[in-house]
């Protein structure tokens, strides 16, 4: 039996989310280099009814990314799809031997994006014919024996909850346009955005799933081998790193699945211990931690304002954070 997923845009007197509503000639997961989560657009009011749905023929768990009055999104089919904002109807989709999990990011005329047959792509965001394509060392999802304490304790078992993969982050220098993302292979890889060549590569010892971010010359990225990354964005260079929490044994309160925020001189990042962490952008430093009360943090934080808006995993909850201070607003 097939399991498919559809694609719905609704109706308001402002479209929250579409990228078409100022002049910017980028779009990209989570609003920005810096995954702030707050999005170029008009002031969101209200929803209205239904304009169009469109129909894939797999999950979906990349984001979309709007972009000239078009909606580009993967789905576990194994397709990138771009869809016209309007009507709905399919502009263009481009097949990949794998399912595309990867947020797409759009720069201009070039739409780029990853896909679990190993390869991240750039394609033209308007016919949707191939620039170039770069190959990994292979995609796969995380896992480990005897995870969670289920037996076998001998046999490796997937973890059931990876959903992500990395989603690619551009440095819209026009002098030096590079495009990062991270890869099951355990790397965070800077390429040439125009031709796909590889600039550097910075080994991890784990999967590297989560979205890289940008910040003020530096490029940070999150492993499943409980890490932080803090690197020179131009060299690949290692400036700092900062460990979550691990659990060897069992590996259930450990790992790092969401994406970093930068804001105001701050990281902040959620983890799969239970931790949501603020660190000093330029020397890794805890300046604060909050609880997510036994559950994991795996979404990626928006912050606007001094609050930092996070939920968590099975303790249900919505938290809006003092951004400084870590004291909580409301739940």
């Amino acid at each position: 039996m097939k399991t498919s997923a559809f694609i719905i845009f609704f109706l308001s007197t402002f479209l929250s989310f579409s990228q078409t509503e100022v002049s910017i000639p980028w779009a990209m997961f989570h609003g920005c280099e810096k995954h702030c989560g707050i999005y170029p657009a008009r002031e969101f009011r209200n929803f209205g009814s239904s304009k169009w749905k469109f129909r894939t023929e797999g999950k979906i768990f990349s984001s979309p990314a709007v972009f000239n009055n078009v909606v580009y999104i993967g789905s576990e089919d194994k397709n990138l799809y771009a869809i016209n904002t309007d009507d709905g109807k399919l502009k263009w989709k481009f097949p990949t031997d794998g399912a595309v999990h990867s947020s797409p990011a759009v720069f201009k005329n070039t739409v780029y994006f990853g896909s679990f047959s190993g390869y991240y792509y750039a394609l033209d965001a308007v016919t949707g014919k191939e620039k170039w394509r770069f190959k990994t060392e292979g995609e796969k999802k995380s896992g480990a024996k005897g995870l969670w304490s289920l037996k076998p304790a001998n046999l490796f078992m997937e973890d059931l909850y990876d959903f992500f993969q990395s989603s690619p982050v551009i440095n819209m220098d026009e002098n030096d346009l590079t495009l990062y993302f991270g890869s099951a292979d355990g790397h965070l890889y800077a390429v040439d955005a125009e031709n796909g060549k590889l600039k550097w590569k910075f080994k991890t010892n784990g999967i590297v799933n989560s979205s890289p971010t940008l910040y003020q010359g530096k490029v940070y990225i999150g492993s499943w081998d409980t890490y932080l990354y803090a690197l020179d964005a131009k060299s690949g260079k290692e400036i700092w790193k900062f460990k979550t929490g691990d659990q060897p044994d069992i590996h259930l309160m450990e790992g790092i699945q969401a994406s970093a925020v930068a804001d105001d001189g701050l990281i902040y990042l959620g983890a799969r211990d239970a931790g949501l962490y603020a660190l000093n952008a330029e020397n890794g430093q805890l300046v604060w931690k909050a609880s997510g009360e036994g559950s994991w943090f795996v979404g990626t934080p928006a912050v606007k304002g001094g609050v930092l808006y996070i939920g968590t995993s099975d303790s249900y909850l919505m938290l809006a954070l003092d951004a400084n201070r870590a004291g909580k607003i409301q739940i």
